[in-house]
Parts: structure tokens; C-alpha cells; sequence
């Protein structure tokens, strides 16, 4: 029996991004979301002050009630937190930009993060496949996170 080696190299790069604590969540695609009554569970990540997300657990989606899709995502700046955080929206239909938004400034909440929930009109987009890709910008640091999705017809 023959014995042999082999020789592997594993490069592991570093995000610097991460390592200056600047995060942000996963975009989430949202199903609903509900108001609430009671103060917001600041340990839940789908709680922000417009209500609680149900996230969209497939990549197909319908329109809401108002015709819209909504995007929920958070950015968590490294504490302590004393800024507010940039956003802007882009989506793409196989890779041609089909909206861009202006950047819009999201403040923070009593947690140090900064929770986004945007609301496209779907009506603007025909049926098909998209990527949407939300930038955070807090201090001229910048990460992007981004989520497919393919937009139902009837929209």
C-alpha cells in the first residue's frame, strides 16, 4: 500500500469592514408588517418602531395589500453608537440597475441600531427576478448586504 501527501493552502482573508464593528443584518424580504400595541421587545430583531416583520420565508413574492414589497434589514454600528446611519437602495433586473434611491438617513434606535424597512411600489416593476442591494454607510464605513427575489405577476 502506497502512502501519499498533498499539500493544501488556505487563504483567509479578513473583511476590515467587520473588523472596524461595523455590521448590518441579512436583508429580509417581509411578508407583513404588524403594528403593535405594547412597548418594542428591543431583543428581537424583527421588532423595530413600525411594528414587527414577518419575514418572507421563499424567494417569490406577492404584493402586499398596498401593491407593495417591503425589505427589512439593520445595521448595528459599533457602540457607543453617536451617529446616524446612511442608506441607500439599488435594484437590479439581471443585473441592469432599475431603481436607485436617494440615500436617507436612519436614526438610531434606544439600542444603538439602526433599523430599515423600505416599501417598493410594485406596480414600477414588471414580473421577474431581481436583486435588491441596500448600502449602509456610518463614518465613511460601508457594507453592502443584498437578497433575490423573483416579483409575482399581478403586481
Amino acid at each position: 500500500m502506497k502512502a501519499s501527501v498533498s499539500r493544501a493552502v488556505l487563504d483567509v482573508v479578513l473583511d476590515v469592514k467587520q473588523d472596524s464593528g461595523f455590521s448590518a443584518s441579512d436583508v429580509t424580504l417581509v411578508r407583513r408588517l404588524d403594528e403593535t400595541e405594547r412597548p418594542v421587545n428591543t431583543f428581537d430583531p424583527l421588532e423595530s418602531g413600525r411594528g414587527e416583520v414577518t419575514p418572507e420565508l421563499g424567494d417569490v413574492v406577492k404584493p402586499g395589500a398596498k401593491g407593495d414589497v417591503g425589505l427589512y434589514a439593520v445595521a448595528y454600528p459599533p457602540a457607543p453608537a453617536d451617529s446616524v446611519v446612511n442608506v441607500t437602495i439599488e435594484i437590479r433586473q439581471n443585473g441592469r440597475l432599475v431603481m436607485r434611491s436617494p440615500a436617507s438617513v436612519v436614526p438610531l434606535d434606544m439600542n444603538g441600531a439602526a433599523p430599515v424597512l423600505a416599501n417598493l411600489q410594485a406596480a414600477k416593476f414588471k414580473p421577474g427576478h431581481y436583486e435588491a442591494e441596500v448600502m449602509f454607510e456610518y463614518k465613511g464605513q460601508r457594507l453592502m448586504k443584498n437578497v433575490e427575489f423573483t416579483l409575482a405577476g399581478g403586481a
